[in-house]
């Protein structure tokens, strides 16, 4: 799940989010495996921890303008390999 992959990005453990979030642990261990619905407010503490969108965190996706972000920034990128490989 997208949670706990954030968690592990972020070097945290199960006992130090659900100590976070004031919840116990078998609850956020719950919400992790998805046998449990977190409340609004434990998702909007979550994305603030996680440092990303209720959106992302939710459905798993970005916001457009960070899709177009991105693909302005590879189509740069193609453009700039484009010229290496000319000037080779």
């Amino acid at each position: 799940m997208r949670i706990t992959k954030l968690r592990k990005e972020r070097g945290k453990t199960q006992q130090e989010m659900a100590d976070l979030l004031h919840t116990s642990l078998d609850n956020y261990r719950g919400i992790e495996k998805g046998r449990r619905n977190p409340s609004l407010d434990l998702l909007v503490t979550l994305s603030d921890t996680f440092n990303t969108t209720l959106d992302c965190l939710v459905l798993g996706r970005t916001t457009l303008a960070d899709s177009r972000r991105v693909q302005r920034e590879l189509e740069d990128i193609i453009s700039q390999i484009g010229r290496l490989k000319d000037s080779i």
